[in-house]
């Protein structure tokens, strides 16, 4: 009811006078409404500072699942957040992480959310929940790229939504013949074929490792796509075969 024109008088700060407040922080607010013959009403709303979630993607070069002294934060990767408010709304919202890996997702609605990682094609999402530190574990699922359920209450903020990612790593070479004893690869000297290589060792949050591979017809074998990790590579030996010395004339990519 009422009669126009309405004037409207707000409690905040500014004493707004329009029908719509705005700007306003978190608190309890009233409004009173005259209309032309005087006649005056008020209500009141209280307003809650809104749910936020966010940190840091970076990558982990050891891939030990935690985020270590000088491991760089990844520019540019999706991020998207999915839930449901509690009030039973569907929340979908994507971003990407800034130029030092940072990302934030602000003025959500109470409700459960998960975290959706996206990695470029050389990353991988590396071990979750490595440690009791929440603040510098990854907290995303390899396999389904997503974190656990994450509750927010309204004003609510979780800062400690980190995710790894680690670049796969490859090793191997040659095994020569070589003739001249001197464990140096002349350049005479051919590679050696069907020569067995074992990899042994332990990726970054302690998996054992154990694969095996032969050389090919050229002397080469490779070991790829491995998690980054402590590795040591086994050699066999074929009969009426020794070990040439190992690392003569200081040169890495010729000694054996």
């Amino acid at each position: 009811g009422g009669v126009a024109p309405y004037l409207f008088l707000w409690n905040d700060p500014t004493n707004q006078t329009s029908q719509e407040a705005t700007n306003l922080p978190a608190g309890a607010y009233q409004v009173e409404v005259s209309d032309a013959n005087g006649c005056t009403c008020q209500n009141s709303v209280v307003l809650n500072d809104p749910a936020r979630l966010g940190d840091l993607v970076f990558e982990d070069k050891n891939a030990n699942g935690r985020l270590d002294d000088g491991e760089p934060g990844i520019p540019n990767i999706e991020v998207q957040l999915h839930g449901t408010s509690d009030n039973g709304a569907t929340i979908d919202r994507t971003t990407t992480t800034d130029a030092n890996g940072h990302y934030d997702f602000d003025g959500l609605p109470a409700g459960n959310y998960q975290v959706k990682i996206v990695p470029t094609a050389d990353l991988v999402i590396t071990y979750p929940n490595e440690g009791e530190d929440e603040r510098v574990d990854s907290d995303i699922s390899p396999d389904a790229q997503r974190s656990d359920s994450i509750n927010l209450t309204l004003g609510a903020y979780n800062p400690n939504i980190d995710a790894g990612l680690y670049r796969l790593a490859k090793i191997g070479d040659f095994v020569w013949l070589d003739r001249n004893g001197n464990g140096v690869q002349d350049s005479e000297e051919a590679g050696f074929p069907e020569v067995t290589v074992e990899l042994i060792g332990t990726s970054g949050n302690g998996t054992s490792v154990n694969q095996s591979t032969t050389t090919n017809a050229g002397g080469q074998y490779v070991f790829a796509d491995l998690i980054p990790g402590n590795y040591q590579l086994k050699f066999s030996t074929p009969d009426a075969f020794l070990f040439s010395e190992g690392n003569q004339q200081g040169n890495d990519a010729l000694d054996s």
